[in-house]
């Protein structure tokens, strides 16, 4: 017995077929467009970083890249170069920026995100443009609350406590900096807070 396929079943294959291939290839169009103009001249700053051509991130600083622009990641350029503690490209960037409190998608200013991942000689710098020591994030974590939570040095806890780090500021959990301190066994940290407490 031979089996028929109505026509008009094949039609409507025929159709809905064409009508997926042509939004495939509109979609493929569309978001090539969306993915060229959203990576369109703000990667070069990162290639330029992640290649280490210092010269190369000089002319585009120059040309008019802008470092306070925020990447597809998240991240601003000097987040990265804070991240990975290049003090050469942070300055670079630094020297065209006027607000040092710029947050990255994550409301992390770079002054939280030094406190969590860079030498002291950045968070001292941030500190002497401006950058506000007691800037809280969403989940109420600020620079020294964040230095805590990453375990960084002493030197790192004390130089913001002396400039002015407030000690008594909670997180979400509704811990101070004491607490936070005490409840993760940092003894040396612990003992630089009280230190810092009993002098005011």
């Amino acid at each position: 017995m031979k089996f028929e396929v109505p026509a008009g079943k094949i039609v409507l294959g025929l159709f809905l077929t064409t009508v997926l291939y042509v939004g495939l290839i509109v979609g493929f169009i569309f978001s090539s467009e969306m993915f060229n103009d959203f990576f369109d001249e703000t990667t070069q700053l990162e290639d330029a970083f992640y290649d280490d051509d210092f010269e190369k991130t000089k002319d585009l600083l120059m040309e008019g890249e802008d470092p306070s622009k925020i990447l597809f990641y998240g991240q601003t350029i000097i987040h990265k170069a804070i991240a990975k503690d290049k003090k050469n490209y942070y300055n670079e960037y630094m020297e065209y920026i006027e607000d040092p409190n710029i947050v990255n998608d994550s409301d992390e200013s770079l002054l939280t995100y030094a406190c969590m991942h860079a030498s002291i000689d950045i968070i001292e710098d941030l500190v002497n443009r401006g950058a506000n020591i007691n800037y809280s994030d969403d989940w109420g974590y600020t620079p020294l609350l964040n230095a805590i939570a990453s375990e960084r040095e002493v030197e790192i806890i004390q130089f913001l406590l002396e400039n002015g780090a407030n000690p008594n500021f909670t997180q979400e959990d509704g811990l101070t900096a004491l607490q936070l301190a005490e409840e993760n066994g940092y003894d040396d940290i612990v003992e630089a807070i009280k230190s810092h407490m009993d002098q005011e």
